[in-house]
Formats: C-alpha cells, sequence, structure tokens
C-alpha cells in the first residue's frame, strides 16, 4: 500500500513518509532515554534543546540536500529575495548562528546535580541526529536523485524472471537425460 502510494504520488508522498519516519524515529529513540524524575527538577527542560537540534539539522540538510536552488528555479519556483537569501545566500551563516544559539540554550538548562544526565541526554540526541535525521537524508537523496534505479531493479528482475521462464521450458534438465 505504502509503495504503491509512492509510485502514484511520487515525491511529496515519499518526502512527508520520510519525514514523518524520521521525526517518530527520533522521539521514540530520545524518549527511550528520558528520565522523567530528573526531567521534573530542570527547569528548562532537555526535551526543547533536543527538539531545537533537530530542527536544525532539518534548517541545515533540507537546502544542501534535495530542495536545491537548481531544483526550484527549474521546477518554475520562485522565492522571495529574504528566503532565497536565508535558504541559499547567507544559510551557512544562519545555521552556525543557530548551532551557538543551542549551545547557549544546553548551558542556560544546566542544572547543579544533573550535569551528568543532562551531558547524557545531549550526547544521544547528538547521536540520533548523525544516525537517523543524516542517514533518513541519504536515504531519500536515493528515492529522488537516483529513481533510475527502482526501474532498472524491477527491469531486471523481469528480465532474469522471463529468461528463467524461457530457458526452462525449451531446455528440459533433468534426471532421466543421459
Amino acid at each position: 500500500m505504502v509503495v504503491l502510494g509512492s509510485i502514484e504520488v511520487g515525491f511529496l508522498y515519499t518526502t512527508i513518509v520520510g519525514y514523518l519516519l524520521m521525526t517518530v524515529a527520533y522521539y521514540e529513540m530520545i524518549k527511550l532515554q528520558a528520565r522523567q524524575e530528573k526531567e521534573d527538577h530542570i527547569q528548562i527542560k532537555t526535551k526543547w534543546v533536543e527538539w531545537f537540534y533537530f530542527l536544525v539539522v532539518q534548517f541545515y540538510m533540507v537546502p544542501r540536500t534535495w530542495c536545491t536552488q537548481e531544483l526550484l528555479y527549474n521546477s518554475g519556483v520562485f522565492l522571495p529575495i529574504f528566503v532565497d537569501d536565508m535558504l541559499y545566500k547567507y544559510h551557512s551563516f544562519y545555521c552556525f548562528c543557530l548551532l551557538a544559539a543551542g549551545m547557549i540554550l544546553f548551558v542556560l538548562s544546566l542544572e547543579e546535580g544533573f550535569y551528568a544526565y543532562q551531558f547524557k541526554q545531549m550526547g544521544w540526541s547528538l547521536l540520533n541526529l548523525m544516525v537517523i535525521v543524516t542517514s533518513g537524508h541519504g536515504l531519500l537523496l536515493g528515492l529522488w536523485r537516483v529513481r533510475i534505479w527502482f526501474v532498472y531493479t524491477i527491469l531486471c528482475m523481469v528480465l532474469r524472471d522471463t529468461t528463467n521462464v524461457i530457458v526452462s521450458n525449451l531446455i528440459p534438465v533433468g534426471p532421466s537425460m543421459h
């Protein structure tokens, strides 16, 4: 059902499903390590820092991977100047500022007596960002930019099965053959 839908609707469907799967996977992995009894004593909750970094990494990855300037211009989408500047011209600067703001938010969220827990959570969220989000973008890139391999694989399988049927019907090979 999901595969049929992705073939019918295409790019938009696979993008939405991919991002939903990335978000749910990140949420589940972060939830595994969270300790509610410790989170209750922390003023700036660890989940705010984790989700801030998730959004910053997504903001970094989207214009760098699949939503490129060439793709938008070739599809006829013209962005306002400030959006074009934000997503492409000064994108690295904005990402650096957001990452610096995230570090400041993390430092401000540190509570005495919970340093080990908070640093463990930060490390866990960074590891999840590297594993889940960056690999998710890689898989989506593989789906979008290398769509020909999907067709090529299916055609190879059809050709192999057709050849198998033809050869097995024309050339009988069996134990009674001498």
